[in-house]
């Protein structure tokens, strides 16, 4: 791919990432944390998005507790939050 090319690519990039961060509405998103494996590390967050049934991103790491899942799937969703300002 020439330099020209990749320029273009980035600005169509960017371009579509704008475009959809009018249309993106940060209360669509939450974060659930769900019973996912056996003891003693049960726990694992997902996030999901308002009108979907499957989550757009889940922890790859289980956790002891509801807090402690909850507490890291909330620190997820805000740094993936952060890629798409409202």
């Amino acid at each position: 791919m020439g330099r020209l090319d990749r320029h273009w690519h980035l600005g169509a990039a960017g371009r579509i990432l704008q475009a959809m961060s009018i249309l993106f509405d940060q209360t669509d998103f939450s974060v659930v944390v769900k019973n996912r494996a056996p003891p003693p590390k049960p726990w694992k967050w997902e996030i999901y998005r308002a009108g979907r049934k499957n989550p757009i991103e889940s922890s790859s790491v289980f956790y002891e507790t509801v807090e402690a899942a909850n507490r890291a799937g909330k620190e997820a969703l805000k740094q993936f939050l952060t890629e798409f300002p409202a």
